[in-house]
Formats: structure tokens, C-alpha cells, sequence
């Protein structure tokens, strides 16, 4: 009974901090100034930028991976 009893504390207790961080991130970008507003839109299109490039990146070695592979030197004769 004390193990679940232990899980509600803790569940709360992670809520709570969860709620407090909310409150937290949320008066920080109700007070940006226009200016760190742009900025931070910046900063968020460069992340999304590099995220497409990492993402096309990743898919072009899968591409290779999956590609059928040749053996240099060998031109499939069994002499």
C-alpha cells in the first residue's frame, strides 16, 4: 500500500514542477520585447532548417544502405 501511495506523491510532485515550469516559460515570452521576439523567431528557423538538412542528410545514407552493393574487383567470373 506504501508503493502507491508513494506513486500519487510523486506523480503530484512531478506535476506540480511541470505546471511550475509552464508558468515559468510563460511569463518569460509574454515579456520578450518585439526585438527579442524577431530573434527568437531566427533562432527558431535556423533550428528548423537544420533539422530538414539532418533529416534529408539521414535519408540519403539509409538510401545507400539500402542500394545493392558491388564487390571491386570482381566481375562475378568463378575462374
Amino acid at each position: 500500500m506504501s508503493a502507491v501511495f508513494e506513486k500519487i506523491v510523486s506523480d503530484l510532485q512531478a506535476r506540480i514542477k511541470s505546471e511550475e515550469l509552464d508558468e515559468k516559460m510563460k511569463a518569460y515570452y509574454d515579456n520578450l520585447s518585439p526585438s527579442e521576439i524577431e530573434e527568437e523567431h531566427a533562432w527558431g528557423k535556423l533550428g528548423e532548417a537544420a533539422l530538414a538538412s539532418l533529416k534529408e542528410q539521414e535519408e540519403k545514407e539509409l538510401e545507400g544502405e539500402r542500394a545493392p552493393r558491388r564487390h571491386l574487383g570482381s566481375s562475378g567470373d568463378s575462374r
